[in-house]
C-alpha cells in the first residue's frame, strides 16, 4: 500500500474512497488511513489534504450508495446485499425514528454501515441532511486513523519496534472497547425501536 500511495499519490487516495464509499468493506479505508498517516508522519503527505480528498471521496461513494437506494433499492437490499426482508425491516423502522442518530452511529457498526446510505436513499431524506452528515463523519474516521498512523510512525522513530508493539497493543485495547461500547448503543436503539413497534400493534 505504501509503494502504491507513493507512486500515485493523492489520486490514488479519492479513487480508492470513492470504491470504500460505494462498496463498502473493500478496499479498507483503515489500512489507507493508517498507511497515509505514517507517511504523514514522515512529511511524505500533507495530514488536511489527505483527510479532505478522503472524506471527500468516501463522501461521493456513500451518495452512489444512496442514489442506489433511491431509485433501486428493493432491487439492491434483496440481489446486492442479500439481507433479509425482517433483518432490513426492523433497520428502516429505526431509521425513520432517528435518522441523524444512524447516519452517524450507524457508519461504526457492522453490519448497518454497510447498507445506512442505501436506507437513507430508499426514505428519501433531503440530500441537504444527508451529505453533509456523511461529510462529517468521513471527516472523522480519516483524521482517527490519519492520526493512529502518524503515532505509530513516531512510535517507530523515538522508540524503535518495541515502542510500536507496545502502541498497537494499547489501541487494540481501545478499539475492542469503544467497538463494544458502540455496538451495544445501536442495540439498544434498535431494542427500543422494536418495543415501539409493539406498542403500536396494541
Amino acid at each position: 500500500m505504501e509503494h502504491y500511495i507513493h507512486q500515485f499519490g493523492y489520486p490514488l487516495i479519492v479513487i480508492t474512497m470513492i470504491l470504500v464509499g460505494l462498496m463498502g468493506a473493500f478496499p479498507s479505508s483503515k489500512l489507507l488511513y493508517t498507511t497515509c498517516g505514517y507517511l504523514i508522519s514522515t512529511g511524505s503527505l500533507s495530514a488536511m489534504t489527505v483527510i479532505f480528498l478522503g472524506a471527500l471521496g468516501h463522501s461521493i461513494g456513500n451518495l452512489m450508495q444512496y442514489q442506489l437506494g433511491r431509485y433501486k433499492g428493493e432491487f439492491v437490499f434483496s440481489r446486492w446485499l442479500r439481507i433479509s426482508s425482517p433483518q432490513m425491516e426492523r433497520f428502516q423502522r429505526a431509521f425513520l425514528q432517528r435518522p441523524i442518530f444512524w447516519l452517524f452511529f450507524g457508519k461504526l457498526v457492522d453490519p448497518i454501515k454497510w447498507v445506512i446510505s442505501f436506507i437513507a436513499g430508499t426514505h428519501q431524506t433531503p440530500i441537504t441532511v444527508f451529505f453533509p452528515m456523511v461529510l462529517f463523519t468521513s471527516v472523522i474516521w480519516a483524521g482517527v486513523f490519519c492520526y493512529l498512523g502518524y503515532a505509530a510512525g513516531q512510535s517507530i522513530e523515538h522508540f524503535g519496534w518495541i515502542g510500536l508493539l507496545g502502541y498497537l497493543l494499547g489501541i487494540a485495547i481501545l478499539f475492542i472497547f469503544t467497538r463494544s461500547m458502540t455496538t451495544k448503543l445501536v442495540d439498544q436503539q434498535l431494542d427500543v425501536t422494536k418495543k415501539r413497534a409493539r406498542l403500536k400493534r396494541l
